[in-house]
């Protein structure tokens, strides 16, 4: 069982322009792992995530004093697969795809914030063990941005703006 960090993010323009913004996101992640011989090993994991958000932005004004959550939370679950496969005793090759995650409404202080979700990944990778010392290795990414949070909705006292995001 892991507790990390996903991301966070923010401004703080109070002094110039009267604009904030704290945006945390946290993971629980419960994994398993099997393997099916000496060469192939599968795994999974269940991912339970938190995001807060501070916002002060023209109309809206929701913002709590910490560093370690906001004035609006929502939850969400996610989930994971992968596999690696030993080619040899040298090389490995490895995948995983990791789910959207939908946080669902982030809450508090009057305010809403619907359309805050994570995006789904998938990932590929291959190490070399060239030496006993030396280990090479490089993976790709991709991250689903353009398939997730298209459209932030933010209300707060019967005032309501979409914020694009239009991820490519």
């Amino acid at each position: 069982v892991g507790i990390y960090s996903h991301g966070g993010m923010g401004t703080d323009y109070l002094d110039d322009l009267n604009m904030y913004s704290q945006v945390i996101v946290g993971k629980l992640v419960v994994p398993v792992s099997y393997n099916i011989n000496d060469r192939l090993t599968v795994g999974a994991s269940l991912q339970i995530l938190k995001a807060d958000m501070d916002l002060v932005m023209g109309p809206f004004d929701f913002k709590n004093d910490s560093d370690f959550s906001g004035a609006t939370s929502g939850t969400g679950f996610t989930g994971m697969v992968g596999a690696l496969y030993r080619l040899n005793e040298k090389v490995s090759i490895g995948a995983a795809y990791q789910h959207e995650g939908g946080i669902g409404d982030l809450t508090g202080r009057g305010a809403r914030v619907k359309g805050f979700d994570m995006p789904a990944t998938a990932t590929i990778g291959v190490a070399a063990k060239v030496t006993d010392k030396l280990l090479l290795a490089a993976d790709y990414k991709r991250v689903f941005w353009s398939e997730s949070m298209n459209t932030i909705t933010i209300s707060q006292n019967g005032i309501e703006m979409g914020l694009p995001q239009n991820w490519n």
